[in-house]
């Protein structure tokens, strides 16, 4: 039976790939793991209020979250008063997240507060491209 080689590369670090696989996401400030999901966040729905990721978490899109509960706030929108419950980063205390209630079942990522590398990975790739 003649063996079958195959010359392709196939990375599996690619953000923009199709993929079916979880992606982690980790706090844009400090680096700390916060967040893993089965879908990327460049692909849910987002608020037309403030433009965070709306995540549903009866969908099953959210499959860890690490964050610290933070200050319960009370912010003034156009038709009314909304009920956010904050998390925030265990590693830096950086706001990432809110809830309606901890009854809700969405999940709002603040624009900004989460990216796909964390910086030690980032900083590790730098230090080997530099060398």
């Amino acid at each position: 039976m003649p063996k079958i080689v195959s010359r392709g590369v196939i990375s599996t670090n690619d953000p923009d790939s199709e993929r079916s696989g979880l992606s982690i996401y980790y706090c844009s400030f400090c680096g700390e793991y916060v967040l893993v999901v089965d879908t990327l966040l460049d692909k849910v729905p987002r608020r037309k209020t403030d433009g965070a990721f709306v995540l549903d978490k009866d969908k099953r899109e959210v499959l860890r979250i690490n964050a610290n509960p933070g200050k319960t706030l009370l912010v003034q929108r156009a038709g009314g008063f909304e009920r956010q419950e904050r998390q925030t980063c265990p590693g830096c205390n950086l706001v990432v997240a809110y809830e309606p209630n901890a009854d809700s079942p969405y999940l709002y990522i603040l624009d900004g507060a989460l990216c796909l590398n964390s910086k030690q990975q980032s900083a590790d790739a730098a230090g080997a491209s530099s060398s």
